[in-house]
């Protein structure tokens, strides 16, 4: 382990080193050692993230979503054109650890992250089942920023 000039010097008692007035010394001795004992700050990188930003990331996910669920009336190249740069933003948001889950279609649980709007008799249902999506539920960097809203399907509606 190598180490600094500084560092060299310090080990030794200063004082024998050459003649210097004591009070500054032991000033700078004392930052010195405390400069050494004092722990890293942290990475602001690390910091918590600011409760703004991943409410803009969920409105953000939520236009993609909303904009890739209308799109099922387009013509075919605009289609192929716009799910081209939705996918582009989708994975963008990936990247940034930001992902959206609807469970349109999926038994209903009441654990869920979701706001029911309504619950609609659904003749033909064997459970409570998801049947549309008004908000996904958003999660940034695996913690949940945004709840979904659904209307929930009754099971058990004869015809």
């Amino acid at each position: 382990m190598s180490s600094t000039l500084l560092q060299q010097l310090l080990a030794r008692d200063p004082r024998k080193l050459a003649h210097f007035p004591e009070p500054p010394l032991d000033r700078a001795l004392s930052d010195w050692h405390r400069l050494l004992n004092t722990p890293p700050a942290p990475n602001p990188a690390s910091a918590a993230p600011a409760p703004e930003l991943g409410q803009a990331y969920a409105e953000l996910a939520t236009h993609v979503w909303r904009t890739r669920h209308r799109l099922s009336d387009a013509p075919p190249d605009l289609l192929r054109r716009a799910l081209r740069h939705l996918d582009g933003a989708t994975e963008t948001l990936r990247q940034l650890d930001v992902t959206s889950k609807d469970w349109l279609n999926e038994p209903y649980d009441p654990g869920l992250p979701l706001k029911v709007i309504a619950f609609q008799p659904s003749p033909g249902l064997v459970r409570d089942t998801i049947i549309e999506v008004v908000r996904p539920a958003v999660y940034w960097q695996n913690r949940l920023v945004q709840s979904g809203e659904v209307v929930v399907g009754r099971s058990g509606v004869d015809s």
